[in-house]
């Protein structure tokens, strides 16, 4: 594991990015001589495969009764509520670009 400070983790990025994707190498960042942050290679990522998915669907509780009728009704309001300008900024009456 390096040691490296703040500063030079910031000024020199790109390059730590690179040694950690092509070596592994695990990088210790200090701050005023304190450990701040660890920076290394990412978990790998488990994927599951379409069988593990239905194994996993299968187990899931049963829905209750009035499952169909809440999901009906959230869908019904869903329909009716007005579209909503993804960019619009919440709380916001201007509609005008900025």
């Amino acid at each position: 594991m390096k040691t490296i400070s703040a500063t030079d983790a910031a000024r020199n990025f790109r390059e730590v990015l690179n040694e950690i994707a092509n070596s592994g190498e695990t990088f210790r960042i200090e701050r005023h001589g304190h450990m701040v942050a660890q920076l290394g290679p990412a978990a790998p990522t488990r994927r599951f495969t379409g069988r593990e998915l239905v194994d996993l669907l299968q187990r899931l509780p049963t829905p209750d009764e009035d499952f169909a009728a809440d999901l009906a009704r959230v869908r019904a309001e869903r329909r009716a509520a007005p579209a909503r300008d993804p960019w619009q900024v919440w709380g916001s009456s201007s509609t005008a670009p900025s």
